[in-house]
């Protein structure tokens, strides 16, 4: 059974954020007729009165807009999520719901509106000193460096308390967190803008970046995705202007404010700092990401609390926005649950998202480690090397750079690291057009020598006693219809005599015949010399039932026809 079906739907819903785009307010009951279109949209083989039951009772006691953004939001998070001993868990048996209420929206409003029903919140206070103390004792032991929480498991815990856990495969690269990123995007938009841009009109990624941002809107651009930043700042700046009455009893026009927006187009600063922060002016430390979070969780109880008080609709529909921009962006962070396969995935690794707030690596260690630095006894994180020495010396300094951080911050709670580096695979090259009539055609041709440059670069490096007990072994990832394993095996078996020892290939992920993805994992065994203790990536294929793919792919389908010959 569904948690909270319907109300999970709020922040994916597209027409409403358009329409206050164009200054139009939605009510209470267009809201609630598109998220039962968008509930429905999961599963079109149901008739309409299961969605309807399932509205009425995620929906039952909530009668207004005011009542949607506050009542509605409790609801909803408290549904899956509880207190105990102070720390927001996840509860076990709504674990399976919570994973995809993640792909819908932010974990922070979430982790911030059970903080408002459990957390004995004094409601209607807006003391400065009191609120600091709150923040303190409830919101920075859930979000002071991460907003994730974990369910509460008795092995889990006597595990991580004892030990720490051991996670044999992180990426480094894309592991950063939506409510982190969120607070890196909204605060240096124009920064994230040319990033975005950038791969829009990059001949590598323009493709799968167009793709994506078409699929969400057809109307969208990297200017238009700006545009809606600035919104939300001026947006956020405006709920603290009303929860702390500094907006002097004004009515607010939200065709005005949309008119205003679109005329100055360079009126706020690059770099815009949490509104929150005013407000206790002198009280707070320097500038850090962890406290941009907890203002940002302190801000969203304040405003449920607003809302819940005096019945404000006006900052309803005002949070509602904010919102629905903020869901607008975690759908280019997070995949969503209707994107499958490696090439839906890939999207969103190149669009240009993550880039601005992962140019450096101490606060992935932290965020991985948890609010309790107690997740890890030892990492293996993933990189992507260079084909050059120094382009690779520089990113496993910058990575041993921010570990280091780590670790004396940390001291005692700090965790082992190792890296494994891995290959992207990537398309072939090959232009007919650039070939002659007594040329030879070798498939991956350019590929190969990138492989072989890069591997010659890791080697170079891997003999330096400050990288030899770090560079521990070696992956091949990314889309693997894009590369065949027999590409990789001569870099394999070089890499292999220049004694790494350990090796990975990610194969049987994505295959186009069920028989392909059982072949590739063959190959990647045969081809590679994978050995005891080396290790296949994921190999999906050799679990999926035949019957069941081929009742979801039917009778007929496309395929090369040396493809169909290898299989």
């Amino acid at each position: 059974m569904v948690i909270s079906p319907v109300l999970r739907q709020l922040f994916m819903d597209k027409i409403s954020l358009r329409e206050y785009s164009q200054g139009v307010l939605p009510d209470f009951d267009d809201v609630k007729r598109r998220l039962f279109l968008l509930e429905r949209s999961l599963n079109r083989n149901l008739p309409d009165h299961y969605y309807k039951n399932a509205e009425d009772n995620s929906l039952e006691g909530i009668k207004t807009f005011e009542e949607l953004m506050s009542e509605g939001l409790i609801k909803l998070s408290t549904a899956h999520l509880e207190l105990r001993d102070g720390i927001i868990i996840i509860n076990t048996k709504a674990l399976d719901d919570w994973q995809i209420l993640l792909t819908l929206s932010s974990p922070l409003l979430h982790v911030s509106s059970a903080i408002f029903k459990y957390g004995n919140f004094l409601h209607g206070n807006r003391n400065a000193e009191y609120l600091l103390d709150f923040a303190e004792q409830y919101i920075a032991p859930n979000a002071h460096i991460t907003a994730l929480p974990s369910p509460f498991f008795n092995q889990m815990e006597s595990l991580t308390a004892d030990q720490g856990l051991y996670d044999l495969h992180i990426h480094l690269n894309g592991s950063t967190e939506t409510d982190v990123l969120w607070q890196d995007i909204i605060r240096q938009p124009i920064a994230v803008y040319r990033i975005i841009q950038g791969e829009y009109n990059n001949r590598h990624s323009r493709e799968k970046v167009r793709e994506q941002i078409e699929a969400e809107d057809s109307e969208l651009t990297p200017y238009l995705f700006y545009r809606r930043l600035r919104t939300a700042q001026r947006l956020r700046k405006l709920m603290v202007c009303r929860i702390f009455n500094q907006s002097n009893g004004h009515e607010f026009d939200f065709a005005e404010f949309m008119r205003i927006d679109s005329i100055y187009e360079y009126d706020m600063p690059r770099i815009v700092n949490h509104p929150m922060e005013k407000i206790f002016e002198g009280k707070l430390t320097p500038y850090s990401k962890e406290m941009d979070i907890c203002l940002e969780s302190l801000m969203y109880i304040l405003v449920i609390d607003e809302i819940k008080k005096n019945n404000n609709k006006q900052l309803a529909h005002v949070f509602h926005f904010y919102l629905l921009i903020l869901g607008f962006v975690n759908r280019f962070i997070v995949q969503q649950m209707h994107q499958n396969g490696f090439d839906q995935f890939q999207k969103i690794t190149v669009n240009g998202f993550r880039d601005f707030s992962e140019k450096e690596y101490f606060n992935r260690f932290r965020q991985l480690h948890g609010n309790r630095k107690r997740n890890l006894k030892h990492l293996e994180g993933r990189f992507s090397p260079k084909s050059e020495v120094a382009k690779n010396f520089k990113q496993l300094m910058e990575i041993k750079k921010g570990f280091d951080k780590f670790q004396n911050e940390e001291e005692s709670n700090s965790f082992r690291l190792q890296l494994i580096a891995h290959l992207i695979k990537k398309p072939d090259d090959y232009k007919v057009e650039e070939q002659n009539a007594f040329s030879l055609r070798i498939r991956h041709h350019k590929n190969r020598l990138d492989y072989y440059k890069t591997a010659r670069a890791l080697t170079i490096l891997h003999e330096q006693k400050k990288f030899s007990s770090l560079l521990v072994g070696i992956d091949a990832a990314a889309n693997e219809l894009d590369t065949p394993p027999e590409v990789f095996a001569p870099v394999y078996r070089y890499l292999r005599r220049k004694d790494f020892q350990h090796f990975t290939y990610h194969v049987g992920e994505d295959f186009h015949h069920l028989i392909g993805g059982l072949r590739a994992i063959y190959e990647a065994v045969d081809f590679l010399d994978l050995r005891s203790g080396d290790r296949i990536g994921h190999a999906t294929a050799a679990g999926i039932d035949p019957g069941l793919w081929h009742k979801n792919i039917g009778d007929t389908f496309y395929i090369s026809r040396g493809e169909w010959v290898d299989d």
